[in-house]
């Protein structure tokens, strides 16, 4: 018949095996949510910069234009939508606020009345 003491220093022997391979798990899935995590950043970063551009240069088309389709300001509210949620500046914020001031103009429309 075993001894208590050597029962005792199996559980023990078993508990920390079990604590080490948690650990070690733990350990890994950190690492690929950390991995995760920062390349969902760097995506983001990269999303921000096509934003960018984009709604600048939409914008920064129509002021020089002098006016608005119905097409440029559906497409400038979205972009700036998504550009305001992923931490877009404040100059975005301003060339879209002014692009939204111009006239809107629909098709079939002379332009020259603008």
């Amino acid at each position: 018949m075993r001894s208590i003491a050597h029962i005792i220093q199996q559980i023990l022997d078993w508990s920390i095996i079990t604590a080490l391979t948690s650990l070690f798990s733990a350990i890994g899935v950190g690492g690929l949510l950390w991995r995760q995590l920062t390349h969902n950043r760097r995506q983001d970063k990269a999303l921000l910069a096509l934003l960018h551009f984009r709604l600048y240069a939409n914008a920064e088309d129509a002021i020089k234009r002098g006016y608005t389709t119905v097409a440029d300001v559906e497409d400038l509210q979205n972009l700036f939508t998504a550009y305001k949620s992923l931490g877009g500046n404040g100059m975005g914020k301003k060339l879209f606020s002014d692009a939204m001031e111009l006239p809107t103009c629909s098709k079939g429309v002379d332009k020259n009345d603008y």
